[in-house]
């Protein structure tokens, strides 16, 4: 393909846990830079975000790669003097490059699409990314749209001394829940990712109206993410929603989209998940840089009425998205984010996932990562994945006749608070119930997990309130990993109490145990007082009382036959667990 000239071969890696980039190969050529499409934002240093980036390298010879790492291979070509426009370049229908990587022993091939990373007048960098699974020597090869080689090489997997990331995938046994590394997986998740948290410099508000979510720096998102880690919780969602296209709708940002790499790459180094958000009602308007509008016909790209120009480009943009971000393991995709929400058709949008979208994600994506969509409109889709957005008692206790894993992804309306997805909700101490019995109700209820404020500003210092939520979340996440039964293996159970004036029951049974959430109703006088009476109390002989604002380790208590549990205490809600043996 002589189109291409002038190949040089770099082969890196992109460490999984704890590590950054290493080079395999001693010569090296000096990295390029992104092409600064920023610049009619603000100024910015390109310069020291190479500089930034290069923190994240270290040099290494020989051509070993760790197992479960991420092998990235850098193609430099000469720009084909037919692709004068910019946007052609990331046009996969005029300038497309594949990778095709064998392993040696068994023949289990992977083919994936490159990316364009940077560009110069006469030169262009492509990256190809593949995860590095199965010790052994594997070779790959490279060719052009027309199939013609391009280049090829090889690299040799070993073994790793560091833990490798499961990528979530649905339980064999439970359709209706989470796995990681084929172990139970409940996603105690924080907050969403705007697209302008992550722009790679200022936004002049003057010249670009007000925007909601102003950039971050890299110490607010590693500040974060430790937080994170440090309460227990393994994951954050991640909006891309067409922010850092151009308006042509092939056209990338670089700058933009390099920073939500580093922004999943720190996540991966915490063992940390990312959902990535790929269409949203929410989306870039076309008009301006950062500003979104949510009509469809105002959008870079219409996704519920594409156009004849349309459906190209957004194909387009789901394989450059497959490209960049499918080799991590710590991903799962979120589809779109209430795409069913006014002025635009929801139906309409659930048609187009169906016969296009979702078809070209899995052709894309050669990992096979989970794909999910919310508010509703996810039921009439064959996503993998349901992202529940409602939390009032009466949207929340009639669950959808689905088996599918669902997550509350998005906590919106409460019974008797403002939204809770709004910073300034989460940073009031009032509502720290609120949170507290989202999470509890999504586990009782069978459901795989929870996010908490999803617009907290994580620029601002977190207050004490924002705090007590996160470690409310964490004492949940530490319960379920000390339940002594498969969590996958729970079901919802309503029966196990005889209704009891002024509480709400959400119950889940497991293997000789039951667990129950018991919830005063907001109009009730804080009694000291809980009367409890299990329906079949000779089923169970002892019973424990967790009450979920406090760091207390279950103290065991025997059932006595035909009587109520009794308890003293002021709290609004409790855990009662039944058990036929002290379990733990």
């Amino acid at each position: 393909m002589n189109r291409y000239r002038k190949l040089i071969l770099i082969v890196v890696v992109l460490a999984v846990a704890f590590g950054g980039y290493i080079f395999l190969s001693d010569d090296s050529p000096e990295e390029m830079l992104p092409t600064p499409l920023f610049s009619e934002l603000c100024d910015f240093d390109a310069e020291g975000l190479a500089a930034q980036h290069a923190a994240y390298r270290s040099r290494a010879t020989g051509n070993k790669v760790p197992a479960g790492q991420v092998v990235e291979i850098h193609l430099n070509v000469d720009r084909p003097e037919s692709l004068e426009d910019t946007g052609a370049l990331f046009d996969y229908e005029q300038m497309s490059l594949t990778v095709e990587a064998e392993h040696v022993g068994s023949g289990h091939k992977i083919e994936h699409s490159g990316f364009v990373d940077s560009y110069y007048d006469e030169t262009v960098l492509v990256k190809f990314r593949l995860r590095a699974q199965r010790p052994g020597p594997w070779t790959y090869q490279i060719s052009g749209r027309d199939g013609i080689s391009v280049e090829d090489g090889r690299f040799e997997v070993v073994a790793s001394e560091q833990p490798e990331m499961g990528q979530l995938s649905i339980d064999k046994r439970f359709s209706d829940k989470l796995t990681a590394a084929d172990k139970p997986f409940h996603w105690v998740g924080g907050k969403w990712v705007a697209a302008s948290n992550y722009s790679p410099c200022a936004i002049d508000q003057n010249n670009f109206g007000k925007v909601r979510h102003l950039p971050l720096t890299d110490e607010d998102f590693t500040e974060y993410m430790d937080l994170l880690v440090e309460t227990d919780h393994n994951g954050f969602l991640l909006k891309i929603a067409q922010f850092p296209l151009q308006s042509d709708g092939y056209t990338w940002d670089l700058l933009w989209i390099n920073r939500a790499e580093w922004v999943v790459r720190e996540a991966l180094s915490r063992g940390l998940y990312v959902q990535i958000n790929l269409l949203d009602t929410w989306s870039r308007d076309h008009r301006y840089k950062v500003l979104n509008n949510t009509d469809g016909d105002k959008q870079v790209m219409n996704a519920w009425q594409p156009t004849e120009e349309d459906l190209p480009r957004i194909k387009n943009y789901l394989r450059t998205l497959m490209a960049r971000f499918a080799a991590f393991p710590n991903i799962m995709w979120e589809l779109g984010n209430e795409m069913e929400h006014s002025p635009n058709c929801g139906d309409c949008f659930a048609y187009y996932a169906n016969e296009y979208y979702l078809p070209w994600i899995r052709g894309f994506d050669p990992y096979d990562h989970l794909v999910g969509l919310s508010e509703s409109v996810w039921l009439k889709t064959d996503v993998d994945v349901g992202f529940l957005h409602q939390t009032r008692e009466r949207d929340f206790i009639v669950m959808p006749d689905d088996t599918r894993p669902m997550v509350m992804n998005e906590p919106v309306f409460s019974d008797d608070t403002p939204p809770l997805w709004r910073d300034d909700v989460i940073r009031n101490p009032e509502n720290r119930l609120a949170f507290r019995r989202t999470f509890w109700r999504n586990f009782a209820t069978g459901t795989t997990g929870s996010f908490e404020a999803t617009w907290l500003n994580i620029g601002e210092p977190m207050n004490e309130a924002v705090l007590a939520v996160m470690d409310d979340h964490s004492r949940l996440a530490k319960f379920v990993q000390s339940l002594p039964a498969n969590i996958n293996a729970r079901e919802r159970f309503d029966s196990g109490l005889s209704d009891s004036p002024g509480y709400q029951h959400y119950g889940t049974r497991l293997d000789g145990f039951e667990v129950y959430y018991l919830l005063k109703d907001g109009n009730t006088t804080r009694s000291k007082t809980w009367l409890i009476e299990p329906a079949k109390p000779e089923k169970y002989q002892y019973y424990a009382v967790i009450e979920p604002d406090k760091d207390v380790v279950p103290e065991w208590h025997a059932m006595q036959a035909g009587k109520a549990i009794e308890l003293n205490t002021a709290g609004m809600d409790l855990i009662v667990i039944l058990s036929e043996e002290k379990r733990w």
